[in-house]
């Protein structure tokens, strides 16, 4: 299973800097960028059909804003802000 420090570094290494992106776009970065296994792959939660993966991007995602290093908008875009620009 990917573990948060790789989904951070990957996220930090492709995601557009100064630009608005949605987590679906998010999404299709990680998984065009990542080698996701079967762990990734199983349901997050029992009875629901989204991918562990995807739980596993939102909480890094969570973090990362939390941290200042990502900004979000009430319509759920993502950026990376450019530096020294508070979130």
């Amino acid at each position: 299973m990917t573990n948060d420090t790789i989904l951070r570094e990957t996220l930090q290494r492709h995601m557009p800097r100064r630009q608005w992106i949605t987590i679906a776009e998010i999404y299709s970065l990680v998984e065009h960028c990542m080698a996701l296994d079967n762990e990734d792959l199983r349901c997050a939660t029992h009875g629901t059909p989204v991918p562990r993966w995807h739980a596993n991007v939102r909480r890094v995602l969570y973090h990362m804003r939390r941290e200042g290093r990502v900004m979000s908008r009430v319509s759920k875009d993502e950026q990376i802000p450019p530096p020294g620009q508070p979130s």
